[in-house]
């Protein structure tokens, strides 16, 4: 046990990558902790449990939310990509609808010009 009555906790048992934390001890212990019928290492483990569990819900809100995001704007990309595909085909048959009208007008200038003649 380390000076203060603080003593070293294993990191293996919080999880990858976690430091080696300290748990109070006797006279130390929060009055929750006393209250409580688990030993001082169980309640330090349900406790670092539940700040996991916490911080997993928060970031899956988090991703949550990004994913929520992402497809509200790939619905709105689709919907432009839509009407400007239906923008391209008014203008590609008013195009044609031009095409076929001067066309026509050729045809009848150069009957009206043989006429002429």
């Amino acid at each position: 046990m380390s000076e203060g009555g603080v003593r070293p906790y294993p990191s293996a048992l919080l999880g990858h990558g976690a430091a080696v934390a300290a748990i109070p001890t006797g006279e130390h212990l929060p009055l929750w902790w006393k209250m409580n019928s688990f030993g001082t290492e169980g309640k330090y483990v349900v406790v670092t449990q539940m700040l996991r569990t916490q911080r997993t819900f928060a970031w899956l809100h988090q991703l949550d939310k990004h994913c929520q995001a992402t497809a509200q704007q790939l619905v709105e990309l689709l919907n432009k990509q839509n009407q400007l595909f239906k923008e391209k085909q008014l203008l590609t048959e008013e195009v044609q609808f031009l095409r076929i009208q001067v066309l026509c007008q050729k045809k009848r200038k150069s009957e009206g010009n043989i006429l002429q003649l």
